[in-house]
């Protein structure tokens, strides 16, 4: 299976690059070559895995259709694509900052729908593929603590739905992943954590769901739970919480 893995730099990333199959071939994007460098080296000493790497910033479209090209002038074709990337600002911080915002919201979601297209394409030409986007819990309901960032997660569940609807006459897949607190630069040291997960627990439970060809994933499990308690609390409740 030819993979791609935008966003390789993450934790969750580096643990996908590791929990796929050596008979697998890799294709690591990220915007520090040196670190994308490195872990595709430990891939292939610890998997056997043929793994490349290419320098790329989904948030710079320009580089869309030539890094599209790119692989799949390396890879011949693409079987598989994880969009692993995100940036999250402190809530505070993006509202104040238009900038910080605007990241958010083109990150999370404008930059990854325009180069998720290029890919869908290329897959329903070939009738077949599978795609897989990282989201998060935090899009199930906004909440003071994070709302900006929540939206960015919001608005790539009904994409990822949407495409899901799309696709579901064809054998080109999509897979929704809602993650909850994982151990990763992103999360760290961020108050009121609970429940963390390892990078490795949230990689395996991907590579499972994705060869089941499920639709949505909460990871770990009980996320599934514990946001179906959070979205079903009454709204004048609710706005007594501090969450």
């Amino acid at each position: 299976m030819n993979i791609v893995i935008v966003g390789a730099s993450s934790a969750i990333a580096r643990a996908i690059a590791l929990e796929v199959g050596k008979d697998d071939r890799l294709l690591l994007l990220g915007r520090d070559v040196e670190d994308i460098g490195d872990n595709a080296a430990d891939v292939f000493i610890q998997r056997g895995a043929k793994t490349d790497h290419l320098t790329f910033d989904i948030a710079d479209r320009s580089q869309h259709q030539t890094v599209f090209d790119q692989a799949v002038a390396i890879l011949d074709h693409i079987d598989c694509i994880f969009f692993c990337h995100g940036v999250m600002f402190d809530q505070e911080e993006a509202e104040k900052d238009p900038d910080a915002c605007a990241k958010t919201l083109d990150v999370n979601y404008t930059a990854t729908v325009l180069f998720a297209n290029l890919f869908v394409a290329h897959m329903r030409e070939r009738e077949e593929g599978l795609l897989c986007f990282i989201s998060s819990v935090a899009g199930d309901r906004g909440r003071q603590s994070n709302y900006i960032y929540g939206s960015s997660k919001a608005a790539l569940d009904v994409y990822v739905r949407g495409l899901q609807h799309q696709l579901a006459p064809t054998n080109v897949h999509a897979l929704l992943v809602k993650p909850g607190f994982v151990d990763t630069a992103m999360t760290w040291g961020l108050p009121g954590m609970f429940l963390v997960a390892s990078p490795e627990r949230v990689a395996r439970d991907i590579w499972r769901a994705l060869r089941k060809r499920r639709y949505t994933l909460y990871t770990p499990w009980f996320w599934r739970f514990i946001m179906l308690i959070i979205r079903s609390v009454p709204r004048f409740v609710f706005h007594k919480s501090k969450l």
